[in-house]
């Protein structure tokens, strides 16, 4: 009949504008994909109605059949929206795997720098992910790098920093090992020049006391001179 040909026609029309107007650029997130699929039905629906005719069981039949379609389509696009979104979740999730683990190998890595690159790969993870898996991913990937190179990195902080806090006491040791050894070198100086010192004042007490003798001497020796020159 006429009304079924244009109810067809107008059934198929709708489908076209549906899947010619649907916005696939909205990012892959549950608002944004029924957002878009809201717009699109409203024009789909608006293009049946302007070219379907009657408004009997026929008309129904092809706009029940309209909606069910819809629904499928979205479903449909939805499901294969979730699955490249997951695919390019776990691409990304690799590709920081790889930056973080360079960054916790480096020869100057620092904890504080590391903490750095984790926010500047969540920043570009936000911004180019999406899906309903994004942030379960990232939850595990976080999860998996704080238990794992992030750790790693820690621990080999620690072990320098214990191996150097040992030099350093080993330095400390062995200055305190040279400072006893000086003051036994110098304890032993300050004897030896006790010693010298007692030895010269004692040498001379006896100079001194050989000189008054040996003056002594003279004087007796002056005093018989003079005693036999007056005989």
């Amino acid at each position: 009949s006429v009304e079924e040909a244009e109810c067809q026609r107008a059934y198929d029309l709708a489908a076209e504008v549906y899947m010619s107007t649907f916005d696939r650029s909205k990012p892959s997130e549950e608002a944004s994909l029924r957002e878009a699929h809201e717009e699109a039905v409203r024009k789909s629906m608006a293009a049946f109605d302007a070219t379907a005719v009657g408004s009997g069981a026929t008309r129904q039949k092809h706009e029940m059949r309209l909606q069910h379609f819809l629904k499928k389509a979205f479903e449909d696009y939805k499901k294969d929206a979730y699955r490249e979104a997951y695919l390019q979740c776990s691409n990304a999730i690799q590709s920081m795997e790889k930056e973080l683990r360079t960054a916790c190998n480096a020869s100057d890595a620092k904890v504080d720098n590391v903490i750095k690159v984790l926010e500047g790969l969540l920043s570009k993870y936000e911004a180019a992910s999406h899906g309903p898996e994004k942030w379960r991913k990232w939850t595990i990937f976080l999860q998996q790098s704080l238990e794992g190179p992030v750790l790693d990195l820690i621990k080999k902080q620690m072990d320098r920093i214990g191996s150097e806090k040992s030099s350093i006491m080993l330095k400390c040791r062995s200055i305190e090992d040279k400072m006893g050894l000086l003051n036994k070198q110098l304890e032993a100086s300050e004897k030896y020049k006790s010693e010298y010192l007692k030895r010269y004042e004692d040498a001379i007490t006896d100079k001194k006391r050989i000189s008054d003798d040996y003056m002594n001497r003279i004087s007796n020796l002056q005093s018989k001179c003079s005693s036999l020159e007056e005989r």
